[in-house]
């Protein structure tokens, strides 16, 4: 069954860091990402993971780069491969 998952850490918890430093509400962040605000909350609380689609609309309204949801989440971003 689907369990909540912990919004203390990963995703969840960089999102609402984020979005608070940014000084934006729920609302607001879900406004300017084109997304409904339970959405936006539901990521927050950990019940929903977003796709890639979603992250990206994510920073664009949030004006950060993707790797900033790997800060403070004990996860390094994936290093770039050398061909």
């Amino acid at each position: 069954m689907g369990r909540k998952k912990d919004a203390g850490t990963g995703f969840a918890a960089a999102l609402k860091r984020l979005r608070e430093d940014a000084g934006m509400s729920q609302a607001a962040l879900a406004d300017k990402a084109g997304m409904n605000v339970f959405g936006v909350a539901k990521l927050e609380q950990g019940l929903r993971e977003p796709g890639w689609a979603t992250v990206l609309k994510l920073c664009e309204a949030l004006g950060v780069e993707c790797t900033a949801f790997c800060v403070g989440t004990g996860k390094k971003p994936a290093a770039k491969r050398v061909r």
